[in-house]
């Protein structure tokens, strides 16, 4: 909606009532009419939330963002047509079927194509709800809803769909060559350091064999992506003779990690202090793949199998760790449950699936006790032998505390229980079972 259009709703309403109506006032207003009302404001809702999702998508189209604002202005307007009738004000249903709209949009050549539909569609729906509305206030603004939805509106997205010029055809796209450097047991903790931080590398080829290398805190914020993996065929054994009692690699300690991939690497004989073997704190975009944990578990002295584990994210310095992959991890804790598998305190965008975990303290601990946990997402894990006491439960294998995101397939056996809890609470996505 313009701004004109807002103004002359408010002033439909002052002309119209010049009080707060008594009860028996607010009796008269029918069922149509509050009916047509509130179908008025879930579909102001449906177009705001629809042209905010696109906006993000386009900001180049600037008549979503005129539009969403003038939105929020007649939702806000007709939100006091509710309260002058003592209406309970609905809330917004609309997200899903916004979100399904906006995704119908698949470069910005529709964008305006999808906003005029939707428009039209308001206008019919408006058509539709005057011949129900017989209370003067739901009238007027059904009635303005349709006029600016065939007349303002459609013009200016109309308007904008015209200037958008048709981009001009893509070239033929062309294998880009990789830079794949080798490294090898006879390397390095400096030269790993080095090939990582080197933009110019795309792949870290390990060759065969047992590396003794140090503990590496890696502040490598790259704008090209790099990966780290074996050779084809070869095993990659990083042993923790000498990282220990640090684990083996921390992104993001002193500075900020991102754009590193690492995968099907063994990590053989960590004696962890209070620590991960893998450490992600302040990163975002950090991959760790088809991985293995054996021989390994905390000290017992300066840390407690609570405090050791194979892979540990959190917020750190209050920044958030985004965008963290962390997929089939085989975890095995040959000593008695001397350490965890996944503890997660907090981030944004972490996806842990495919894990199997024998004989650890914890399969997964998960909190915002640090910052908070959204679009956290636990799938297809098997976990036996497993469990510490958590949260007045003598036994647990997954505690999950104050997420949000989703928990599903998590299988275990001779095991504690799963725990899920708090506000927001990972959604079921069923397949869990114990």
């Amino acid at each position: 909606m313009n701004r004109i259009t807002v103004t002359l709703l408010c002033l439909m309403l002052c002309l119209t009532a010049t009080s707060i109506p008594t009860a028996s006032a607010a009796s008269r207003l029918t069922t149509s009419s509050g009916t047509a009302l509130t179908s008025c404001l879930q579909q102001e809702y449906l177009m705001r939330d629809t042209y905010q999702d696109i906006f993000a998508n386009y900001p180049t189209l600037t008549t979503f963002g005129t539009v969403v604002a003038d939105e929020i202005s007649i939702i806000a307007t007709l939100k006091k047509v509710f309260v002058k009738w003592r209406i309970t004000v609905p809330t917004d249903a609309q997200v899903s079927a916004a979100n399904t709209i906006a995704a119908t949009v698949t470069s910005i050549s529709n964008a305006d194509a999808v906003a005029i539909s939707l428009e039209q569609s308001t206008a019919t729906l408006m058509t539709q709800l005057l011949q129900s509305a017989d209370n003067q206030d739901a009238a007027g603004a059904v009635a303005l809803i349709r006029t600016t939805s065939l007349s303002s509106h459609a013009t200016a997205f109309t308007a904008e769909q015209t200037s958008v010029s048709t981009p001009a055809p893509a070239p033929t796209p062309t294998t880009p060559t990789q830079r794949i450097v080798p490294f090898t047991t006879s390397d390095s903790t400096s030269t790993f350091m080095t090939l990582l931080a080197d933009e110019t590398v795309d792949v870290v080829e390990m060759a065969a064999g047992t590396y003794h290398l140090a503990y590496m805190i890696i502040n490598i914020d790259r704008t090209r992506p790099v990966v780290v993996r074996p050779v084809a065929g070869a095993t990659v054994t990083m042993s923790g003779d000498v990282a220990s009692p640090n684990g083996q690699f921390t992104f993001g300690l002193d500075g900020v990690a991102g754009n590193i991939t690492m995968q099907g690497l063994i990590f053989d004989g960590f004696i962890l202090g209070q620590h991960g073997i893998i450490q992600v704190l302040k990163a975002h975009d950090i991959t760790l793949n088809d991985m293995v944990v054996r021989n390994s578990r905390c000290d017992g002295t300066t840390a407690q199998p609570y405090h050791a584990w194979a892979v540990y994210i959190t917020f750190y310095e209050s920044i958030c760790p985004m965008r963290i992959v962390a997929n089939r991890w085989t975890v095995d804790v040959s000593a008695n449950r001397q350490m965890g598998a996944l503890q997660v305190m907090g981030g944004s965008h972490i996806t842990a699936s495919g894990w199997g975990v024998t004989g650890a303290y914890y399969g997964v601990y998960a909190s915002n006790a640090r910052g908070p946990l959204t679009d956290f997402i636990l799938d297809d894990w098997t976990i036996s032998d497993t469990g510490g006491p958590s949260w007045g439960q003598p036994n647990v294998s997954v505690a999950v505390e104050h997420a949000s995101g989703k928990v599903s397939n998590m299988h275990a056996t001779a095991s504690g229980v799963l725990l899920n809890y708090g506000d927001p609470m990972l959604a079921d996505g069923g397949g869990n079972s114990r």
